[in-house]
């Protein structure tokens, strides 16, 4: 699993979890990448399913190091939030 992310901007953990906080969501760095993993193992399971592949923890644990899910992970997020913008 992921163990130390990077934002573009040369934000850590530490820095967005200051960020939320600011913002009224108060949390601690490791609360943070806790958000953070849980919503990309949530993305990378309904992934697994749209393709009919096992989800096991095995296969989530592959798709979250895979570097094309990494690279794609801004991609799918801008066409996720298209879709519920048009939905609404």
């Amino acid at each position: 699993m992921m163990q130390y992310i990077t934002i573009e901007d040369g934000s850590d953990f530490r820095e967005i979890s200051k960020v939320m906080t600011e913002h009224g969501y108060t949390m601690n760095h490791a609360t943070a990448r806790n958000v953070l993993l849980g919503a990309l193992k949530k993305i990378a399971t309904n992934i697994l399913g749209v393709y009919n592949i096992s989800v096991t923890e095995e296969n989530i644990s592959g798709l979250l190091k895979s570097q094309q899910f990494q690279d794609s992970i801004v991609d799918l997020l801008y066409l996720a939030n298209l879709e519920t913008v048009r939905e609404n």
